[in-house]
């Protein structure tokens, strides 16, 4: 320092560093009630690598003690990550209450941010929320990217109403699926009009590779698929669902 400027005084370094922390303590509210700070959605970005590791986990204080550990994973620095945790747990909190909106929708009116990053936000809290397992060994090779995506369809898929604000697997399609099944599986020609349409469908977009596959193992797949299906009503199975498919599809 001394070969680029001369040396500061330590009482302009002390004003320096005290006008710093006053300038903070004026904006930690706004940061903590978004809709009075608009546009400033770069405080709520995150890092995939650390959500990757709190996904799935409770938002609570034990989780909270716990992000060492994701700071020695993720290379994060830790008050980083404990920002991150505390934002999640507050779009959490908020969200919780709210009616009217979808949750994607609410996210955006509460915090203001961006439509694709109210969207990482809504399927990250559909996974906390119906305490899904993204922890197995099995899964330990999937990133933050893989199971987002899956939420994605969970919620626009397989849920209720995408208007409720936090959405849950909807009962009556499990029901759906487990008559499918029986339908399905115990009648041939049934099948055989199935393996068709679905064949048709695919070829226009499927790799041939990935038809051979499907084709030599339709049955296996159609089972698994609508065994996996069938237990979005069970709350117990339904938290290893991400183990779930990949096993069996």
């Amino acid at each position: 320092m001394p070969a680029i400027q001369p040396p500061v005084p330590s009482r302009v370094l002390k004003s320096y560093i005290t006008s710093q922390f006053r300038t903070y303590e004026m904006m930690h509210h706004y940061l903590h009630h978004p809709r009075h700070f608009a546009g400033q959605f770069i405080y709520y970005s995150f890092d995939e690598s650390v959500v990757r590791e709190i996904l799935g986990k409770k938002l609570n204080s034990r989780t909270r003690k716990d992000l060492d550990e994701v700071h020695e994973k993720s290379g994060v620095k830790l008050t980083s990550c404990r920002r991150q945790f505390d934002n999640l747990k507050r779009v959490m909190r908020k969200v919780e209450d709210a009616e009217g909106r979808t949750l994607i929708q609410d996210i955006e009116h509460q915090f203001l941010l961006p439509h694709y990053l109210a969207r990482q936000y809504a399927h990250i809290l559909f996974i906390a929320d119906n305490k899904l397992d993204t922890f197995r060994k099995r899964l330990s090779c999937y990133q933050f990217t893989d199971f987002e995506y899956c939420s994605s369809i969970f919620i626009q898929y397989w849920t209720a109403s995408t208007m409720d604000t936090l959405p849950e697997f909807d009962p009556q399609l499990a029901q759906d699926v487990r008559d499918l099944k029986s339908l399905l599986l115990n009648d041939r020609a049934v099948l055989d009009e199935f393996r068709h349409r679905v064949s048709s469908h695919l070829s226009q977009s499927a790799h041939a590779p990935v038809m051979e596959r499907i084709q030599s193992n339709f049955k296996v797949v159609l089972r698994n698929m609508l065994s996996v299906g069938g237990m979005i009503n069970q709350q117990k199975e339904v938290r290893n669902i991400f183990l779930e498919i990949t096993e069996k599809l």
